[in-house]
């Protein structure tokens, strides 16, 4: 009988790691945009197809480290890479806000936490509820199974276009997950919810509460990779428009979570502009710049030392209708209706990849086309994350492609492979864990290998 032993892969994954933890990239590893997975592990990054379907509310994904992508999350769907819906996430709502978050529970490796804005719109406000759904993973078959979903966190009744932002792991295992939005349709405020590392989701606490008539409304919430800025950019939905609050930026202790200055910094970055719309918002990896998308007008570049702003003057206007999101290889994401864009620090813009891109039906609904990208936890290293050594070995199992393999047997329990047959040809093309041909030459194995007595 040959067995793998369960602690050395541990090991040598625990190993790799701790290498992998010397990367100075963040971000994720994978995205799903409309119709396209983006592949940060290659570089520069590369596009390839993806059956996500119709793209109405907002598009996310979850990839383990730097392998593949585990599952897609499209509106209230969460998929298979090929496209299959595997479950239902939240209640029925008419529509969703485009931020959907996710995260893998830190003592459990296949359990996950989602989180997203279901909205209902009536001809005069709209209703808006923080939710989250808790699910788990099967890892040999890719199957959800959900524990709490839909679970309302808080609910506005009145012309509410809130933003969500969960923070990077802290010390203790636990994260912050911020919720900006506004109460009763007049005043803004900033929720912060801990999330322990078994999961667990604390009442909240409102670390600011604003003035009457100081709505707070956005198409998405941003925090800064060291957890010490929380902003958001206007989105001119309602009214009570401030116009001189276009960006709204806020200092906190990264160690607590709450305000370390309670006075908001509001820039103004255009004159008599309550009607223009600012759908996108991103850091700098080095917090000390934030972009901010200005609708048909530019990009404009905020010092964070000072908080002085200026134009970007090499913009076009036809790029100004996007969400704004950094990518693993340290450019700047945007979208508009016919492909994917990126942009680099100074504002020039290239072509990524062309393909039909999708934009927030009720903000399109509301007089706001922003054209949408996967929400991701800023500053956390996707590639290096790894929950647990047990969940590093659970998510690298290797799945069984071929378990009718003649003279071969898989325990789908246990783990176990037997090989029984007394002439059985295992090829790098031809075995249990490949199918049509496909090379493979390392595999690791839940269970024992075994080979019983007169086998070959």
């Amino acid at each position: 009988m040959k067995r793998i032993n369960k602690y050395v892969l541990l090991a040598v994954l625990s190993i790799t790691a701790n290498v992998l933890c010397a990367q100075l990239n963040v971000q994720a590893t994978r995205w799903a945009v409309p119709g396209k997975q983006i592949n940060f592990n290659n570089y520069p990054a590369t596009a390839s197809t993806l059956n996500t379907g119709t793209v109405a509310d907002g598009i996310n994904s979850y990839t383990f480290k730097d392998g593949e992508m585990l599952f897609q999350i499209v509106d209230n769907q969460i998929k298979s890479i090929s496209g299959a819906n595997l479950a239902s996430l939240g209640n029925a709502s008419q529509w969703r806000a485009p931020e959907i978050a996710t995260v893998e529970v830190k003592n459990d490796c296949n359990t996950f936490l989602t989180f997203y804005l279901e909205r209902d719109y009536y001809p005069l406000f709209t209703n808006e509820s923080l939710c989250y759904s808790k699910y788990a993973r099967n890892p040999t078959t890719g199957a959800i199974s959900m524990s709490v979903n839909g679970q309302v966190l808080k609910t506005e009744l009145q012309d509410a276009y809130g933003g969500i932002a969960l923070s990077k792991e802290r010390a203790d295992g636990s994260r912050f997950l911020y919720y900006a939005s506004t109460n009763l349709g007049t005043r803004g405020y900033i929720r912060k919810y801990t999330i322990s590392a078994s999961g667990v989701i604390d009442n909240g606490v409102e670390i600011y509460t604003g003035l009457n008539n100081q709505p707070f409304r956005m198409t998405e919430l941003e925090l800064s990779h060291d957890g010490s800025r929380l902003a958001f950019s206007r989105a001119s939905i309602g009214p009570n428009i401030n116009q001189n609050q276009d960006v709204v930026i806020f200092e906190l202790n990264p160690s607590t979570g709450n305000l370390s200055n309670p006075n908001p910094i509001t820039i103004n970055l255009r004159p008599n502009d309550a009607t223009l719309n600012y759908p996108g918002i991103e850091f700098s990896a080095d917090g000390q710049f934030a972009y901010v998308i200005g609708q048909n007008y530019g990009v404009y570049k905020i010092n964070l030392t000072n908080y002085s702003a200026f134009q970007l003057q090499n913009w076009l206007d036809i790029y100004t209708n996007s969400q704004l999101e950094l990518g693993r290889d340290g450019l700047f994401y945007l979208a508009k209706s016919d492909g994917l864009y990126r942009m680099d620090a100074s504002g020039n813009v290239s072509t990524f990849a062309l393909g039909t891109m999708a934009y927030n039906d009720l903000l399109a609904l509301r007089g706001h086309t922003v054209y949408v990208l996967p929400d991701q936890i800023d500053g956390q290293d996707y590639k290096t994350y790894t929950p647990t050594l047990d969940c590093c070995y659970e998510h690298n199992i290797s799945p069984i492609k071929n378990p009718t393999m003649s003279g071969v047997s898989h325990n789908s329990t246990t783990g176990d492979i037997t090989i029984t047959g007394s002439n059985v040809s295992w090829t790098q093309t031809s075995n249990p864990f490949t199918s049509g041909g496909q090379p493979i030459t390392d595999v690791y194995l839940k269970g024992e290998l075994k080979i019983n007595q007169g086998a070959r």
